[in-house]
C-alpha cells in the first residue's frame, strides 16, 4: 500500500467526519459504492485525477488538501470554532441547570 494513497485516504476520512456524513452519503454524492470509498480511505485504492476533483468539489477543498501530510487549514479553524462552541454550550447548561436546582431549593 502506497504511502500517498494511505495520506490522501486518510484525509478523505477526516474530511467526512468533520462534516459528520457517511460513507454512503459520500459514496452517492461521487458516483461510486461504499466499498469503493471504503478502499480510498482505507489506502487499498488509488483513484484518477478526475475523481480527486470530483471529491475536493464535494468537501469545498482544494485538492492540495487532499495531500497534506499533516492536518487542512481550514479543518483546524473549524475545529476551533466547534472546541469554542462546545464550551459556550456547557457554561450555558450548567448555568440553566444551576438555575433549575435554585428554584427548586435543592
Amino acid at each position: 500500500m502506497g504511502k500517498l494513497k494511505s495520506i490522501v485516504g486518510d484525509n478523505i476520512r477526516k474530511l467526512r467526519r468533520e462534516r459528520g456524513w457517511t460513507q454512503a452519503f459520500v459514496a452517492e454524492s461521487l458516483g461510486v459504492t461504499a466499498p469503493f470509498l471504503t478502499m480510498i480511505e482505507s489506502g487499498q485504492r488509488g483513484m484518477s485525477i478526475d475523481f480527486i476533483e470530483s471529491i475536493s468539489e464535494l468537501f469545498d477543498v482544494p485538492p492540495a488538501v487532499l495531500f497534506a501530510n499533516e492536518e487542512p487549514e481550514k479543518s483546524k479553524k473549524e475545529n476551533k470554532k466547534l472546541e469554542n462552541l462546545k464550551k459556550r454550550l456547557t457554561k450555558k447548561m450548567t448555568k440553566t441547570i444551576e438555575e433549575t436546582i435554585s428554584e427548586f431549593d435543592l
